[in-house]
C-alpha cells in the first residue's frame, strides 16, 4: 500500500471545511434557543390570559339573577358583583357571595366577601388602567354604557373590561348570565 501526504493546502482546506460545518450547527442552535425563548415568552402572556378570561367567565356565568342589581359599578371604577360561587370549603364562602373586582397597587384584583372576612385573589398583575364598558338593548336601539350604577334595575347583556398592561390594551369580553332579551337588526 502507498502512502498518500496530504499538502499543507489540503488540510487547510479541510480544516476550514470542518469550521464552517462547525459554525452553521452552532448557528443553528443559538437561533432555536432564542426562538425558543420568544415562543415560551409568549406562551407566558397568552396562559396569563385565558386563565383571566376563565376565572372572569366563571363569575359572569354565575350571576345571581334574583338580585334586582347583581352587578354595578361604583365612583372609584370598582365593580360589584354578586354571583354563585358555587361549593366552598369554608361555608362563608359557598352559594351566592359578593365579590369586586378592582385594580389595586397595579394588580387587578376580585375580592371575594365571605361574612366577616374576605379572600383576595391577584388576576392579572401589571395593570395600570381598568375600564368597563357594558352593552344594553331598549327593544330600539342598542347602547354602548361606560358604567352600570347600582339604581340600574337588571344586568347588561354583554360586558367588556379594558386592561392596560406594559402600554398594550387588552380586551376581556362576557355575556352576562340574565334575562335573554331581543336584539333588533336593522
Amino acid at each position: 500500500m502507498k502512502k498518500y501526504a496530504f499538502t499543507l493546502m489540503e488540510l487547510m482546506i479541510g480544516l476550514s471545511l470542518i469550521a464552517i460545518a462547525i459554525g452553521i450547527i452552532f448557528s443553528s442552535l443559538f437561533q432555536n434557543s432564542l426562538l425558543q425563548k420568544k415562543l415560551d415568552q409568549g406562551q407566558e402572556i397568552i396562559m396569563l390570559r385565558a386563565r383571566t378570561q376563565e376565572r372572569l367567565d366563571q363569575i359572569f356565568l354565575a350571576i345571581d339573577r334574583g338580585n334586582r342589581s347583581p352587578l354595578y359599578t361604583d365612583d372609584k371604577n370598582i365593580l360589584h358583583v354578586f354571583f354563585n360561587h358555587g361549593i366552598d370549603p369554608n361555608p362563608h364562602y359557598s352559594h351566592i357571595i359578593p365579590a369586586m373586582l378592582e385594580l389595586k397597587d397595579k394588580n387587578l384584583i376580585l375580592t371575594l366577601i365571605g361574612g366577616p372576612t374576605y379572600r383576595t385573589e391577584i388576576l392579572r398583575k401589571g395593570v395600570s388602567s381598568l375600564s368597563f364598558e357594558f352593552l344594553t338593548s331598549n327593544k330600539k336601539e342598542i347602547k354602548a354604557e361606560p358604567e352600570w350604577k347600582k339604581e340600574t334595575v337588571g344586568t347588561p347583556l354583554f360586558m367588556k373590561m379594558t386592561l392596560e398592561v406594559n402600554r398594550e390594551k387588552e380586551e376581556y369580553a362576557f355575556w352576562i348570565n340574565g334575562q335573554n332579551e331581543e336584539i333588533p337588526i336593522q
